[in-house]
C-alpha cells in the first residue's frame, strides 16, 4: 500500500526494455539454440515466466545481467507450465507445447485463469491436437499434439492478436510441413502480429499473407540468431503522458525504432492533446501545454488506455476513445477497473463497450484510495494521476507493476514524485 502526494515531475527518464519482444526473442532464440543471444532482454515476472517454461522445454541457458544465450533449443514439451499473470506466455507457450508428444498442463495465477483461450485451443483442435480447458480458460491440459501431416487451420482473432502470433511461432517450428491460418475475423492490436512476422523473418521462417489468409513455412535457420530488445513504449507511454500534465516537461530516453510496437502511437496521442513535443533521434521531450479533448482510436494499441484516460482526465472538455473492445480481456475488464479509478479521481467516465467517453477537469480529487486490481497498467496510470490529486491518494496492489516495470517507482521518484509505503503495510 503507497501513499502518493501532489508533485511536479521533471527530468530524464530511461524506461525498461520490450516486454512483447523479448517474449518472443527467447521463444524463437529457443528455436534455433546455436549460441543464439537475447541482448537487454526485459527482466520482469512476465518475461521470467517464458524463460522458465523455455528450460523445462530442453533449452540449455546462460545469462548474465545484459544478455540471455540459448545454448540449445527446445526439444519437448513443458510437462507442467506456470505462466504465473502473463496472457502472452499462456497463449504463445500453448500452442507451441502443442507441438510436442509428452503431456503439459499450463497455469497461472486467479487473474490469468479468467483469460479467454477457447479460440486459439479451436484452432490448435483443428490441427489434430486435443486440449483439455475449464469451459475456454485456463489452466489448460495438452493430451494429445498436433498431427504432423495437418496443414490448415481457421481462427477467430477478436479478442487477442496473441492467437494468431500463438500459430505463426507453432507453424514456424513445424518440420517439413507448410501451415495455413485463415482468419474469421479482424485482429485486433495488429502491430503484434506484425511484430511477430518481422522476428519470424530473421529465424528464416517464410509468412506470406494473402488478404485473410497466412502460409507459414517452417524455419530454415542453421545458424545462431541475435536480438537486441528496444525500450518498450508500453512502458515509456506512463512517463510521455506524464511529461503532457501541468508542470510537468519529462524527456523519454532509448527510444528506438527497430521493431514495430503498437503503443509507439502514444507519441501522436499526446500531439492530439495538445501536448508540446521535441523529438530527437531516439528520444522525446513532452512538456505541458494547454490541454483539450479530442478523439482517440486504440484498436492497434489497447494497453495505452488507462493512462490516456489520466491524461483525457485534465483536458478541456471531452475525450472519446474508441475502438477498443478487446480491453474487456485484459488482466482486468480494463474499461471497468479505468472507469473505477477515474471515478474515484472525480472524474466523469462514461464506459462504452469499445472506450468511455471521459470529461476532464483541472485536477483531480485527492484523498481516496485506488485498488490497482492486480493490474500493472492500472497500478501505474493511477500513480501518475496521483501526482496531479488535490491531495494524497492511496494506492492498494502496487507490486503488480513487477509484472512489466520493476524500476517503475524508482523512475517516479527520481523525476520528483513524492511516494512512500503505508506504515505497516
Amino acid at each position: 500500500m503507497l501513499t502518493i502526494e501532489p508533485s511536479s515531475l521533471r527530468g530524464e527518464v530511461f524506461p525498461p526494455s520490450s516486454k512483447s519482444i523479448t517474449h518472443r526473442a527467447y521463444i524463437l532464440a529457443g528455436l534455433v539454440g546455436r549460441d543464439s543471444t537475447v541482448e537487454r532482454p526485459l527482466a520482469s515476472e512476465d518475461t521470467d515466466a517464458t524463460l522458465e517454461i523455455l528450460e523445462r522445454m530442453g533449452a540449455k541457458i546462460a545469462k548474465d545481467e545484459t544478455k540471455v544465450v540459448f545454448e540449445t533449443q527446445i526439444t519437448k514439451g513443458a510437462g507442467k507450465a506456470d505462466c504465473k499473470n502473463s496472457g502472452t506466455t499462456m497463449r504463445l507457450m500453448t500452442a507451441l507445447n502443442a507441438l510436442y508428444g509428452n503431456q503439459t498442463l499450463l497455469f497461472g495465477d486467479a487473474s490469468l485463469n479468467k483469460r479467454p483461450m477457447l479460440e486459439l485451443i479451436n484452432a490448435l483442435e483443428q490441427l489434430g491436437a486435443k486440449i483439455g480447458h475449464n469451459n475456454g480458460f485456463p489452466p489448460l491440459q495438452i493430451n494429445q499434439p498436433i498431427d504432423r501431416t495437418a496443414r490448415a487451420t481457421s481462427l477467430d482473432a477478436s479478442k487477442s492478436s496473441q492467437f494468431l502470433s500463438a500459430l505463426l511461432i507453432m507453424a514456424a517450428a513445424r518440420e517439413g510441413v507448410e501451415t495455413t491460418i485463415t482468419l474469421t475475423s479482424e485482429i485486433p492490436s495488429k502491430p503484434y502480429t506484425e511484430l511477430t512476422e518481422v522476428m519470424l523473418k530473421e529465424i528464416g521462417a517464410n509468412v506470406l499473407q494473402k488478404e485473410n489468409q497466412y502460409s507459414v513455412s517452417p524455419t530454415k535457420r542453421q545458424q545462431s540468431i541475435y536480438f537486441k530488445v528496444p525500450t518498450d513504449y508500453s512502458s515509456a507511454a506512463f512517463f510521455v503522458a506524464a511529461g503532457a500534465m501541468p508542470g510537468n516537461s519529462i524527456t523519454v530516453r532509448g527510444l528506438e525504432e527497430t521493431y514495430p510496437q503498437a503503443d509507439s502511437a502514444i507519441v501522436d496521442f499526446v500531439k492530439q492533446f495538445g501536448a508540446e513535443v521535441k523529438e530527437r533521434q531516439g528520444e522525446i521531450t513532452v512538456s505541458y501545454k494547454e490541454l483539450r479533448g479530442t478523439d482517440l482510436d486504440l484498436r492497434n494499441s489497447p494497453d495505452i488506455f488507462p493512462i490516456l484516460s489520466v491524461l483525457a482526465g485534465l483536458a478541456k472538455g471531452a475525450t472519446t476513445i474508441q475502438g477498443a473492445h478487446h480491453l474487456k480481456y485484459k488482466e482486468t475488464d480494463r474499461i471497468k477497473s479505468t472507469g473505477e479509478m477515474m471515478k474515484r479521481l472525480g472524474i466523469r467516465f462514461v464506459p462504452k463497450d469499445d472506450g468511455a467517453v471521459i470529461h476532464g477537469s483541472e485536477a483531480f480529487v485527492g484523498g481516496g484510495i485506488i485498488e490497482s486490481y492486480g493490474d500493472h497498467r492500472i497500478a501505474m496510470a493511477a500513480t501518475v494521476a496521483a501526482s496531479q490529486a488535490t491531495s494524497p491518494i492511496t494506492l492498494v496492489g502496487e507490486d503488480c507493476v513487477g509484472v512489466s516495470y520493476r524500476s517503475f517507482f524508482d523512475h517516479f521518484k527520481a523525476l520528483g514524485g513524492k511516494i512512500h509505503r503505508r506504515n505497516g503495510n
